[in-house]
Parts: C-alpha cells; sequence; structure tokens
C-alpha cells in the first residue's frame, strides 16, 4: 500500500504545485519559501505536470473518487494493492500515461537483492520504456516469465528485449531464454530447458519476488502483436476454441477465473506458480480486455492491479450489470 500511496501523494505533488503557480500566480520563488523545496526541484515538477498533461485549462485533482475506486478493487478481489490511472487529466497517449505512472510505482517497490520477472507485450515496454535510468541495485536479477515468438512480433516487445531494457536502468544482473514460447512437442520443450542458459532463468522462477505481466484478451486476436506472437501455433486455434476470455503468459483462463485446460507445450512459469509470487502485478487497460481483466482477478494469481480509471469504471459496470 506504501508504493501506492507514494505515487498518488507524487501525482497530488504535481496538482498542488501546479494550483500555486497557474491559478495562485505565485513565483517559483514564493512557491520554494512556501513548501520548503529547492526553486530547480519546482521548475522540473511543473515541467513533468505539462508533460503528463495535468496542466490544461483547469486543473484536474480528482483523486479522491480515483481513492474510491481503488478500493473497491483492493476489497472486490482481495489485491494486496491496486493502482488507477486518472486519465481525464492526461492529454497525451493512454498507454503512455499509463506507462509513466506503473514505472513511478514500480520504481518505489524496487531494490537491491531482488529476481524481477518480466512477460512480453508492449503494455510491459511501455511502462520499462518510462523507469528512469538513475538506479543501481545491487545482487538484483531481472529475467524473462515466458520465451519468445515464433512470428515477427516487433522486437521491442519481445520479453528478452524488456529484460534487457530494465536491467540497465536499474544496473542490475539479467538473464534471457534462448528459445521460442510455444514449441511442437514435450520432447523438444524438454530439450530446449535443459540448455544450461536456460535452466539459469528457469531455476529462479521460484525465487521471484517482482513478476510484472499483461493480460491477453479473446478480443485481440486479430491485432498484428497478437498474430505474430501465436499465429500458427497449436495456442492460436486452441485458445479460440477453449471458452477462455484472456490469458496471462499464453495461459488462458475463462471469466470466472478458472484456468483453461490447455495441450500447447508452452515455454514459461506455471500460473500456479505466479500464484507463490509475492508482488505479481498486472498492468492492463482498454475496452477490450474488460473481461479478461475480470478473468484475471477471479484466478487470484494478481495481488496487484494498474489501469485506467475508465477500464476500471467500465469493468465496475461490468461487474455490476451481471449480478442483477
Amino acid at each position: 500500500m506504501n508504493d501506492k500511496k507514494n505515487t498518488s501523494k507524487y501525482l497530488s505533488q504535481l496538482i498542488a504545485v501546479s494550483k500555486m503557480y497557474y491559478e495562485k500566480n505565485m513565483t517559483q520563488q514564493q512557491i520554494s519559501e512556501t513548501i520548503h523545496m529547492h526553486r530547480t526541484e519546482i521548475s522540473r515538477l511543473l515541467k513533468e505536470a505539462r508533460k503528463l498533461g495535468i496542466v490544461k485549462f483547469t486543473i484536474n485533482d480528482g483523486m479522491q473518487d480515483i481513492s474510491t475506486l481503488e478500493h473497491f478493487f483492493i476489497e472486490k478481489f482481495n489485491l494486496k494493492d491496486a493502482l488507477i490511472v486518472p486519465t481525464n487529466v492526461y492529454e497525451q497517449n493512454v498507454l503512455e500515461s499509463l506507462g509513466t505512472i506503473s514505472a513511478k510505482y514500480l520504481e518505489k517497490l524496487f531494490h537491491s537483492n531482488m529476481i524481477i520477472g518480466l512477460s512480453w507485450g508492449k503494455t510491459v515496454a511501455g511502462t520499462v520504456k518510462k523507469v528512469s535510468s538513475e538506479h543501481h541495485l545491487k545482487n538484483t536479477t531481472v529475467i524473462p516469465l515466458i520465451a519468445g515468438p515464433l512470428g515477427k512480433l516487433p522486437n521491442d516487445y519481445h520479453a528478452n528485449t524488456i529484460v534487457i531494457k530494465l536491467s540497465q536502468k536499474l544496473s542490475a544482473n539479467k538473464s534471457t531464454l534462448e528459445a521460442p514460447a510455444i514449441v511442437s512437442s514435450k520432447e523438444v520443450m524438454q530439450e530446449l530447458l535443459n540448455n544450461p542458459n536456460n535452466q539459469s532463468v528457469v531455476q529462479k522462477w521460484n525465487k521471484l519476488d517482482v513478476a510484472i505481466v499483461g493480460i491477453g484478451s479473446d478480443l485481440i486476436t486479430n491485432q498484428s502483436r497478437w498474430k505474430a506472437f501465436y499465429k500458427g501455433t497449436s495456442f492460436e486455434n486452441e485458445f479460440k476454441t477453449s471458452g477462455g476470455v484472456g490469458d496471462i503468459l499464453s495461459q488462458p483462463f475463462d471469466y470466472d477465473g478458472r484456468i483453461v485446460d490447455f495441450s500447447a507445450n508452452i515455454i514459461s512459469l506455471k500460473l500456479s506458480d505466479l500464484m507463490n509470487v509475492p508482488n505479481t502485478i498486472a498492468i492492463a487497460e482498454g475496452n477490450l480486455k474488460i473481461k479478461s481483466i475480470i478473468g484475471a482477478l477471479r484466478t487470484g494469481i494478481i495481488n496487484t492491479l494498474i489501469t485506467t480509471d475508465l477500464t476500471a469504471i467500465k469493468i465496475k459496470e461490468e461487474l455490476e450489470k451481471s449480478q442483477m
């Protein structure tokens, strides 16, 4: 909860400084003297407020409604934490806003002597892109939670690429998986897992401190990223006929949170093991993922959700509608 409070505190600070400067017409020097903060830091906060779109014609400080939404998700799904990003105060791209605030949340969580695991995809990649490069973590290792695609997925979205970028920003160690995520047989899968480099990753999966994942949806199977990862694999056919509404680490679940029986040979951390990770953080948003986020939350695998207020409101409405 402290990490969420720190992130909310940062947003509140941006709002407060912006109000003093733009609404009360205080100078940066006056603000500095009022809140006992160096003038250069005041300048930086004002630039950040403009960058995030907090400063528009008016300043939106609707953090109370956000807090109510976060409390709803924590109580409803027995979460450790929830972070709702207020998209209504941003002019920039929604995914960029989500990445910016998610990164600040994660930076409070990361520390030395950790093992951090990452999935693949645009949302996780966008979050890592926003992580500051000013960290120097000792004895911390970043690893992928799933192997790579068979198709031509943009390199930036590969789990290995995201792992390398985060390890550089944290000055941490890294290990990568040299294998496709979905293979033709259990024999091939075992052969790849026996590779010493891959073994070093797999052996760290049961020692994870933080797992950061995206949530897939049955409604995005026509998107190019989805096809690039799964096209031509057994997953593509099975997922479309399985009754699953979404997946985490290429392992599907239904709307009620039941893990779908699957025969695909997937090189990734099992969802049953993901449940044992102290901090399993899912970052997802969008109308196409409403039911998949609900299903993911119902699995009990996720203990922290980061999403937007628009998505959170639609999830709440969907839950209320299903209870009628």
